[in-house]
């Protein structure tokens, strides 16, 4: 194990690259602002990807820690909202996001896998994988310890710099 200091933060409000669990919600907005429940322990995304718990819901989507069936692993799962994914000029940017963030390795950046898709009749709901990271937020932190010391919020700053 390595001291808070190796892990840098980023720019989400986590308080290190490898620290992006939040605690869940039981209902986030949909598209048009009704509630909606997100997928629950258990559901089978695309196929592929069994829901082992929600972690969070941002501007994106949602974001899962999932089963990746095929190959035996957990990874995230993060949805895109129903209307970014409709706007094809959004999904081709999210596209090149990703075939762009595979050519970048830094000890910082999560890893992306994949994007995909999980259609049900209702709608089409756009994903991607990536690598699932586990940890306090920045967040968690300062309502656990309170405000940082100068020295350790130095610390974090560099690792962004980087």
């Amino acid at each position: 194990m390595t001291s808070d200091d190796d892990h840098p933060a980023d720019p989400d409000a986590t308080l290190a690259p490898r620290s992006r669990v939040h605690g869940g919600a039981t209902t986030l907005p949909a598209a048009g602002g009704a509630a909606r429940a997100p997928f629950a322990a258990g559901a089978l995304i695309a196929g592929r990807y069994q829901v082992v718990r929600f972690i969070a819901s941002g501007g994106m989507g949602e974001v899962y820690e999932v089963e990746d069936l095929e190959l035996g692993q957990r990874v995230a799962l993060k949805t895109l909202r129903p209307d970014r994914a409709q706007a094809p000029r959004e999904l081709e940017r999210l596209k090149r996001e990703i075939v762009l963030a595979r050519g970048v390795t830094h000890p910082s950046i999560c890893r992306l896998f994949d994007v995909g898709f999980h259609t049900t009749e209702a709608a089409s709901l756009a994903f991607l994988t990536m690598e699932l990271l586990d940890g306090p937020t920045l967040a968690d932190e300062l309502r656990q310890r309170g405000p940082m010391a100068p020295a350790r919020a130095r610390a974090i700053l560099r690792h962004l710099a980087a």
